[in-house]
């Protein structure tokens, strides 16, 4: 990550037919993604409340759905260098594959493009990035990461040369609105 980009320094980002200026994710931005994610992925643990209050299940097997619950919703950390990061558990954190698969999908889209350009456009309403949604592809989701560093674990290691930086290393289950 170079010192803009660590610093949040703004760049310009020229998306849909506009220049925006972008910067990294500061901890309120990355709150307000876990919020959403929040609303949008279920937690475990209640999906399996609401699955065993009708008592059909033995007390065996409620035991078992919840241990599983529990597992799926238990923080699990990868160690990438020298950053240790969430890659799953419950909520999904933001550029985990899990919590990539819901953003970057549906109405995950415009939520994060409201996020991202709001910061340095802050008249941009929900409406207008729900407007902007259909024209976001894959290509500007690889400029965006390069420019401002957002990504997965691999964010560290796009100086050498593997091709698996965060531009290579777009969020599992992206799926391109124009493809």
């Amino acid at each position: 990550m170079d010192l803009d980009q660590q610093v949040g320094a703004p760049r310009a980002w020229t998306f849909a037919g506009r220049e925006w200026l972008v910067s990294g994710l500061t901890p309120y931005q990355l709150g307000k993604l876990t919020a959403w994610l929040k609303d949008h992925v279920p937690n475990p643990l209640q999906e399996v409340k609401a699955l065993i209050k009708d008592g059909v299940f033995t007390a065996e097997e409620r035991k078992a759905l919840i241990d599983e619950a529990k597992a799926r919703a238990e923080p699990k950390y990868q160690t990438f260098g020298e950053r240790t990061v969430q890659v799953s558990g419950w909520p999904p954190q933001f550029g985990s594959a899990e919590a990539s698969a819901v953003l970057f999908n549906g109405s995950g889209i415009p939520a994060f493009l409201h996020v991202i350009l709001s910061k340095h456009q802050p008249d941009l309403t929900p409406a207008e990035a729900e407007a902007l949604a259909p024209l976001f592809t894959v290509e500007d989701l690889r400029a965006l990461i390069d420019l401002i560093g957002v990504g997965g674990p691999d964010d560290e290691d796009e100086e050498d040369g593997d091709g698996d930086g965060p531009a290579a290393d777009l969020p599992e289950g992206y799926v391109d609105p124009k493809a």
